[in-house]
Parts: C-alpha cells; structure tokens; sequence
C-alpha cells in the first residue's frame, strides 16, 4: 500500500515538474535560451516590442508579430538605451495565467516571462520605473515562435524616463544600497561568492568577481581571513575537487599579502605551489578585509601545464576557504567550499548559482527520475554551455527527485518494522505465499530497503572515490555501521533456526538488537546529515525528520497499548468461556467479533501510518530536491 502510494504521487509530482513555466533566473544576463542544436534565427523578424508612456510615469509595453504569428516563449526585460547590457530596474504587472515575474540578480519582478507554452497572439503589460530614475530605456526580448524558431535582441524604440523627484528611488542597482566590490555584479563583471546565495544580500565571506580585459580575465577575491590562512579560486571541469587549476591569496603575519597558483590532483592532493608570475598581482589589507587582485590570460596555464581555455570554453569555479602551512609553505585542506551549480562563462555575466547537493550526493540522499521532456519555454537558460550539459539541465527541470536512503529507512524499514513488531498476531490463520501475511510484508519490505540502502551506498562512494573521511562529523561513520548491519539482517535471517528450535530465543533478541540498531543509527545519520557541508540540507529538513521521530514513536505506543489492552480482554474472556459451557457458542462469537474488531482496528492505525509516511516522505524529497 505504502509503495503504490509513493509511486502514485510520484507520478503526479513529475508530471508537475515538467510544465513548462518560463525562464529561469539563469536566463537574466543573456536573454538567450539554450536549444540543443538549434540557434537564433539571424535577420530581421516579424516580431517587434512597441513602448508607449502611460500616466503615473508607467510604460505601456506589446510583444506582437506584424503579421500575426504566435508566441510560445519569450523573456522581456528594460534596459539602457545606451548601453543594453546594462538591466534597468523597474517592475512588470502580470496577467493571470499568461505572464508572471522573476526577480533576476538583485532587482524585485523586474523581467517577465511566461507561464505556459500554449500559443499566444500578444503579450501586454505595465513597467513601473524607480522613483530616481532619469534615462532613456529600450524594452528587450527574446521571442520563441516554436522550439527550433526563435529571435533574441527583438529591442523596442527608446522611451525616455524623467525622475519623479521623490526623493530617494527603490532601484536595487542604486550603488548607494551596496557595500563596495558589489557594485556592478551581473551587469559588467561576474560574481560569485561564498556561502552560496550572498551576493544578493552583499554578506559574502570571500566574494570572487572577475571580467574581461583585452586578453585576459581579471579575477578579484575578497575576504575577511585570520592571520597564516588562504582563501581560493578553481577551475575545474566538473564541480568536484581533483583536477582544478587553483589560485590562493593568502594572508601571512604582519599583514603580508601574497598570490599563488597552485592544482589539485585527482587524489585532492594540492600541489605546484608558487607565486604567481603575472606582475599585475595586486594585494591589500584594510579595515579587517583581504583584497587580491590578478589576471590569468585567456590560455591559462596551471603549474603541471595543463590548459584552460576561459575565452571559448566554460568550467565550474570553485571558491574556498583554509589555513595556510607557514613553515611547510602549503595550503591545509579547506575548512569551508562551494562550488558553482553550472559551468561559468568568464567573457559574460549571468548570475552563477552555488550548488546544493551534487547529482551523486543526491543520488544518495536523492535520484533524478528520467522523466525528460525537453519543452519550448522551459528552455530559456545560460548560454554557451556545452550540449551535454544543457541537456542535464533541461533533465534537472523535468525531473522528480527521488531519494534512496530517505525512502529506504524512514518509508519501508519503518513499516517492516512495525509489522514485525504489533502485526505477528493478526490475520488470523491466514498466509500469503505459504507463509504469514505480517511476516511476508514484512520480508518483502524489507528487502527492498536492502536494495535501496546498498545503491545508494555504492552511489556515495563512487562519488566520493572511496573512502574519504575528512570531517568530525560522524555522519558517514554511523551510515556505513547502519548499512553493515542492515545487510547482516538478510544474512542471519537465512540461518535461522526452526521455531521449536532451542536456540530461536537467542536468534530472536539478535536479529531484534541488530535490524534495531541499523535503524536507530541511520536516522540518527540523517539528522547529523543537515550539517554536512555538502549535503546542501537546510534546517527545515532537520524539523521535518524530528517530527518523522515523535510521530513515530507515538504509533509505536498506541499500538502497545492496544496490544496489551486487547489481548487482557481476551484472555478474560476465554477464561469465561471456559467456566460456563452453557454459553459457550455465544461466547466464542463474541470473542470472535472483538478479535475482528481488534485487527480491523490495526489495520485503519496501519493506513493512517502509512499516510503519515507519505506526506513526510514527499517533503523530504522536495527539500532535497531543492537543495
């Protein structure tokens, strides 16, 4: 019941997931979306963006072809007549079912997109500029008529915005309302910071901005260090450690400031150390903050020569955090990382967003279910990423998550579980397959648990390249004790002995203290997963398992209670039927009615378990789906 119930919603869950439902926030730089094998339509098209002044200093604006041709898709945003790469904040109205906002870098409902793909003869809204605001704007938009048919910069006449004189506008962009080193992000440089999210809120511990300049790419990283540590940057071809060109600014005492280059091997062994030779390394200490300013050229090569090409190819950027090894000149394992969720393009800007969990640690915690259909509108994402990664994203936004150790444990151990322990005397005479009904669901319960549970723990080390245990949290010494014991259960079960055996009792209370056991260290495992660095888990998923436990326990307790009470009155009962043979038909009949009444009672208890098991499961699997 339990399994038919999760795959049932499942499926709904991903036919949610795969609705197209407009761009995505990676789409706000470059308006561009990314069609595997297709590109923009070159030459002029029928469509075009009409602006129109209304009153209150609003802007009427119409996406619309000449000639009557439908929209599937389209992006619209308001930028500088000057300079159209600059995004000028102001905020769109909606129509219900047709359009809605995405709040791109900083700014608040300041591009419009769709909310369906279903064919659309016009697109009309309002744009409310910021009180400040004294420019000429242009109104651009990338139209998709179908999949394969689609046309960017589509750009409407200037519209010249005069200031409202109100005082202070509510543009985000405002350089007023940012710390410095934030100024610009997005717009003519690339940020990206550590922890992930804090270049919105300008609270990043070490931020990494970089552009472009003539033949080379200027990277700046800034951080508040304590004395003999090391904040660094990495490229890297996958969002792993192993295989990275790394760049360090470290901190020594007396304030000294230096830059070094240095890789990983694919044993995360950091190696090569040495100064960096570019010559316009530039170094600062002030006010508590470290500054390392230096460029690496378009070819860039790291200390083992191995090239990367940051003008025609895009890598993942790593960000750390460590101390630095004075006396051995070396940079100490890092103490706090992330790494970038996409590949980054260094000659643009679009907004990079940190990872959560990593395809292979979700794999662990959660699966990405093959439910891939790539859709016209949904399309809209960065550009210049290679084929096979926009066809990861495309699967990331068509696909459920599913999550491995979560379903195993807390979904069929906890069942089997239950059965096993307040199920044995129900069901009366009856079997399934020659043997219990209880002891069958439980059997295959379980079984499948296994199966989970071993998956997943493949998938982990695999991921992980072994065992690579670098951390105080325990996490990993307790899941991999719950995994041994979990699998020693199948293996002690097969040698059993019979049930009029002499030694069944001590067969008993072992395989009870061992499946027990597995169970209680694995969820402690997935509360001591919240805290993991790479897990991406946020608090909530630390809430949601602790009222998992409570409930858990409080079934537990019912249904001892029910047991014993039920099973006193029972006895009571025989022992009168014994006493009075005069009565003894109606009797037995009465015993029998509240047997039944006994177990049809269990069984209600059992379904509303199991329901309780679906709802928390499925919230766990949509905070690990977004972490």
């Amino acid at each position: 019941m339990l399994w038919g119930c999760l795959l049932t919603l499942a499926a709904v869950y991903t036919c949610v997931e795969s609705r197209a439902d407009g761009a995505p926030k990676t789409a706000c730089s470059t308006l561009t979306p990314v069609h595997p094998n297709f590109e923009p339509q070159r030459g002029s098209s029928s469509y075009e963006v009409s602006a129109e002044k209304l009153g209150n200093n609003k802007v009427g604006v119409t996406i619309m072809s000449r000639i009557g041709e439908e929209i599937q898709g389209f992006v619209l945003q308001a930028r500088s007549a000057q300079d159209p790469s600059k995004l000028i904040e102001g905020k769109f109205s909606t129509q219900n079912g047709v359009t809605k906002t995405v709040d791109c870098f900083r700014g608040s409902q300041n591009t419009l997109t769709h909310t369906h793909p279903r064919a659309k003869q016009s697109i009309t809204a309002e744009w409310t500029p910021s009180a400040d605001l004294n420019e000429d704007v242009i109104f651009r938009a990338t139209v998709a008529k179908t999949y394969a048919i689609f046309y960017t910069k589509v750009d409407s006449p200037r519209v010249r915005i005069s200031a409202m004189g109100m005082g202070q506008g509510s543009s985000s962009q405002s350089s007023s309302s940012q710390q410095p080193g934030y100024t610009n992000c997005f717009v003519s440089k690339g940020c990206f910071g550590y922890p992930p999210g804090c270049v919105n809120d300008n609270s990043c511990d070490v931020l990494l901005t970089f552009m472009s300049t003539g033949n080379s790419i200027q990277f700046t990283m800034m951080g508040s260090l304590e004395t003999n540590s090391y904040m660094a940057m990495g490229f890297s071809r996958d969002n792993l450690m192993g295989d990275d060109y790394v760049t360090s600014c470290v901190l020594e005492s007396g304030s000294r400031i230096k830059v070094q280059e240095s890789y990983n091997n694919q044993r995360k062994q950091n190696l090569g150390l040495r100064e960096l030779a570019n010559q316009n390394n530039v170094g600062s200490y002030r006010n508590g903050q470290t500054t390392c300013t230096f460029s690496h050229p378009f070819l860039a090569e790291d200390p083992r020569g191995d090239v990367f090409n940051l003008q025609n190819q895009t890598y993942y950027l790593l960000l750390a955090i460590g101390p630095y090894d004075k006396e051995n000149d070396k940079l100490v394992y890092h103490k706090a990382r992330t790494a970038s969720a996409e590949r980054v393009n260094f000659t643009s800007f679009e907004s990079i967003n940190a990872e959560g969990a990593s395809d292979s640690v979700k794999i662990h915690d959660v699966t990405e279910s093959s439910f891939t259909t790539v859709t016209e509108a949904n399309s809209f994402t960065t550009n210049h990423l290679p084929e096979e990664h926009s066809n990861r994203i495309s699967k990331n936004n068509s696909a459920t998550n599913c999550t491995f150790m979560i379903t195993a444990w807390i979904g069929f151990a906890s069942v089997a579980i239950l059965l096993a322990r307040h199920f044995k005397s129900a069901f009366y005479g009856r079997e399934l397959g020659g043997v219990k009904i209880w002891f069958a669901f439980h059997r295959g319960f379980m079984l499948v648990a296994l199966i989970f549970i071993i998956i997943a723990a493949i998938t982990i080390f695999v991921y992980k390249k072994g065992w690579n245990y670098e951390t105080s949290n325990p996490h990993a010494i307790f899941g991999i004790i719950s995994t041994a014991l979990a699998v020693c259960q199948p293996i002690m079960a097969v040698f059993r002995p019979s049930p009029d055996h002499s030694k069944r009792k001590i067969f008993n209370v072992a395989h009870f203290l061992v499946g027990n056991s597995a169970y209680i260290l694995a969820i402690i495992a997935m509360f001591l997963a919240v805290s993991l660095e790479g897990s991406g888990l946020k608090q909530s998923f630390y809430y949601v398992l602790a009222i998992f436990v409570v409930v858990h326990v409080i079934f537990h307790a019912i249904f001892q209670v029910h047991t014993l009470t039920s099973g006193k009155q029972t006895t009571n009962e025989v022992k009168m039927l014994d006493m009075s043979q005069a009565r003894s038909n109606t009797m037995q009949n009465d015993v029998s009615e509240k047997k039944n009444q006994a177990e049809i009672f269990k069984v209600l208890l059992l379904g509303f378990y199991s329901i309780f098991l679906v709802i928390i499961l499925l919230t766990m699997y949509s905070l690990i789906g977004v972490a």
